[in-house]
């Protein structure tokens, strides 16, 4: 082969994987693409709810929530699924994602319960122990004016989170200045925020998942945690504010876990 046809095939296949790159950039870009505009959908037994930059993905027939998908900008989806989710959202995702939703019936709420059969209590507000119980399971105690503690029923069980407001410690702009340079995001410039504890339970360790003065980076699990934590607590808020007892939404612990900047 001479020198001269050497180059006409360099030349040919770099043509062809240039050409391959740009269609998969292309079907990703048109797949994101079609995510960002959909609306509220049905794909096999997972409802889509499209806020901001994430996707809540809900399981209707159990009314818990099976995990996020997260949409970083210019980048391929990331899943953060609850326990058991994973295939089954990746799989419906990709369906929702390009327009799949199945059919009408799909869509549709869960029927309601024929007479005779129980159907979902609406939230209620014990005064005794400041608790509030969502429709779903999810209960929010205000323990103190520092703290909280949140019970998250799942497919392995209920998980219960541990809610602590602190203040922000020596240096704390600056940490947090540093958080951000390392790519973390909805920490708290100030340097106060609250840390979401899993508790210890059933033989599995517990430990820290979240702080909002810290923030975190896209994909990461705790902040999964900490959305589903957060949407409780707000929730409840909503709950206490047309109770006997409004004061419970203005505790330390509420207004700093309300005020990140994650759209939580």
């Amino acid at each position: 082969m001479s020198a001269i046809d050497r180059r006409h095939l360099g030349l040919s296949l770099l043509i062809v994987a240039a050409s391959a790159l740009a269609q998969s950039r292309s079907s990703h870009a048109s797949a994101q693409s079609a995510s960002e505009t959909q609306g509220d959908a049905v794909v096999d037994g997972l409802k889509f709810h499209r806020a901001g930059g994430f996707v809540q993905v809900v399981d209707v027939a159990k009314n818990q929530s099976a995990g996020t998908v997260i949409l970083p900008p210019n980048q391929p989806p990331v899943f953060a699924a609850m326990p058991g989710y994973d295939a089954q959202m990746r799989a419906a995702y990709e369906k929702y994602s390009q327009g799949d939703t199945g059919t009408s019936t799909d869509a549709k709420e869960p029927a309601k319960a024929p007479s005779g059969q129980s159907t979902p209590a609406a939230s209620a507000f014990d005064a005794t122990s400041k608790t509030v119980t969502l429709s779903d399971g999810r209960a929010v105690t205000f323990v103190d004016n520092d703290s909280l503690r949140v019970q998250m029923p799942g497919p392995a069980g209920a998980k219960i989170y541990a809610l602590r407001f602190h203040k922000a410690g020596a240096g704390g702009f600056m940490k947090e200045w540093a958080h951000r340079e390392q790519g973390h995001v909805g920490g708290s410039l100030g340097g106060g925020g609250v840390t979401i504890s899993l508790e210890a339970q059933n033989g599995m360790p517990g430990g820290e998942v979240y702080d909002t003065a810290k923030g975190t980076v896209y994909g990461n699990g705790g902040f999964v945690q900490a959305k589903g934590v957060t949407a409780a607590v707000r929730e409840a808020v909503d709950v206490v504010k047309g109770s006997g007892q409004p004061d419970l939404a203005k505790l330390n612990v509420v207004k700093s876990l309300l005020s990140n900047n994650l759209g939580m």
